[in-house]
């Protein structure tokens, strides 16, 4: 991830790297442009950035990507939400895919990209 103060943050290859990140989420309705003054005064507003990142970085095949964050750690009403979901441990991934060599199951995975 690069810093934000890292100049490269500023070339075009950066700049290039955050438009189909853009265009996906127009595309896909993930939010709208409203003018300030539509926005009531109790809004509770959530900040956002584009976080870049170099793939391959030490390769000739190098790329920039570029992924939009909402900075929902500073939600004003977070302590309203449901906070409880779990993460599967290691441990129980392990012993699922020690069941499927034994009893001789097929496993299929799925990559979502922009999952919302």
């Amino acid at each position: 991830m690069l810093h934000h103060s890292d100049p490269r943050t500023g070339t075009l290859e950066s700049d290039k790297a955050r438009e189909p990140e853009i265009e996906n989420s127009v595309r896909r309705g993930t939010w709208e442009t409203v003018l300030e003054e539509e926005i009531p005064k109790d809004a509770n507003m959530i900040t956002r950035s584009f976080v870049v990142t170099i793939k391959d970085m030490e390769t000739e095949k190098s790329t920039f990507k570029a992924r939009f964050v909402a900075h929902d750690n500073r939600d004003s009403d977070k302590d309203q939400l449901f906070h409880d979901s779990t993460t599967v441990r290691q441990s129980c991934v392990r012993l699922l895919f020690a069941m499927v060599a034994i009893m001789g199951f097929v496993v299929w995975t799925e990559d979502i990209s922009q999952a919302y």
